[in-house]
Formats: structure tokens, sequence, C-alpha cells
């Protein structure tokens, strides 16, 4: 059957529409609980088998009575897929350290997420030379932190994807090794990482002390 002229003119101005468009970015990825829920006991597991082993931040003479770390139930609300924003600057920071001189960073982009009733947001650094391990890294202080959590804050890493798009699991949040070893020089979380909420998911004090 032939085309009509006013047919064929609106399919051509559909197809020259489309002429030169590509597929905008992907959606954050559906995160799947408990799939998420069943890899968290496994990287616990882990964890604790290295703070048994040689490699341990653990001093040798209290690793004999460590048994595991402490974390809090898990929570699928501070599970979310998220887009990773890029920013403006991406220049080297240089983050403050609990000893020595500060460690350069490259800022990669921010994380906005809802939680505590609030849109909160953390800024998203990849480390330089020969600490950067390929993740990207995201410490942060909240209101537990000095109370539940240790004061200096949390850790959070993030594998990199192509298309910036995560599943980010604060259950994972973890302490950094000066929290075992006061000798150990640990990156502290910058003002604009230094959330108001709780973040009541991942590694927390022990109960009491």
């Amino acid at each position: 059957m032939a085309v009509r002229p006013a047919a064929a003119l609106a399919l051509a101005l559909a197809l020259a529409a489309g002429a030169g468009c590509s597929p905008g970015p992907a959606p954050p990825p559906a995160p799947d609980v408990e799939a998420r829920r069943a890899g968290w006991q496994a990287w616990k597991e882990a964890r604790d088998g290295l703070m048994r082993s040689e490699e341990s931040p653990i001093p040798p003479e209290a690793r004999t009575a460590f048994q595991s770390l402490p974390y809090f139930e898990y929570d699928p609300s501070f599970l979310q897929g998220l887009e990773l924003s890029p920013i403006p600057v991406s220049d080297t920071t240089f983050l403050a350290t609990t000893g020595g001189a500060p460690r350069p960073y490259v800022s990669a982009g921010a994380i906005t997420f809802d939680a505590g009733g609030r849109e909160n947001t953390l800024t998203v650094y990849r480390a330089t030379g020969a600490d950067d391990r390929g993740q990207l890294f995201v410490p942060y202080t909240d209101a537990t932190s000095g109370e539940e959590t240790y004061g200096g804050g949390r850790y959070l890493d993030l594998q990199p994807t192509p298309r910036g798009a995560y599943v980010v699991d604060f259950n994972r949040s973890y302490h950094p090794y000066c929290v075992y070893d006061p000798s150990y020089v640990c990156p502290v979380p910058p003002e604009s990482n230094r959330l108001r909420i709780r973040v009541t998911a991942g590694e927390r004090l022990p109960t009491g002390g």
C-alpha cells in the first residue's frame, strides 16, 4: 500500500528527530534485598577472617581474644540504587588524616540518597598513585559517630561501573584500621561528608564500650 504524502512527511520528521540521539543514562539498578543480605553475611565472615589473620590490624596480643566485629542489624532502607552525579571540579583534594600528612584524592562525583526524612549528599573519591586500588571511596560521619560508631567516621567502598549507576549499601560501612590500632594513619571525612542523620547500618562499636 502506498504511503500518503502527509504520512510520509510525518515519518520523515520522526526519523529526523531521532537522528543523532543516543540512549540516556542507565537507571539505578533495583536492589535485590535478599541477595544483598546474603552477600552482606559473606562479607562479614570474610572481614572476621581477616581480623584473625596475620594481616589483621588488631595487635597480636589482643587478636587471640577476638571473636567477631559488631554490626547494626541489616536495614534495607539503607540499600539504594543511586547514580553517581558528576561534579564541576574534580581536582585533587587533600583529605586530613589521623596523623601525618594529608592524602591526595580525586573527587569522582557525588551520590544523593533519601534517609532520615531528608535528602543527603556525599562526595565520592578515588585515591591517587600507589593508593589507587580501583575502588571509589566514601568516607563519612553521621549522628552515630562518637557514640555508637567511631568518632572519626566510617568508610564505604564502591566498585566503578561504566555508566555510573550503583547499588549503594550502607550496611557495608566499616571502621578504619585506626579503630583497632592507633598507630595506623587513616583519612578523615571532610566537612562535606558529615551527615546529620543517624546511619544505623554497618559496623558499630561494641555495645557498652
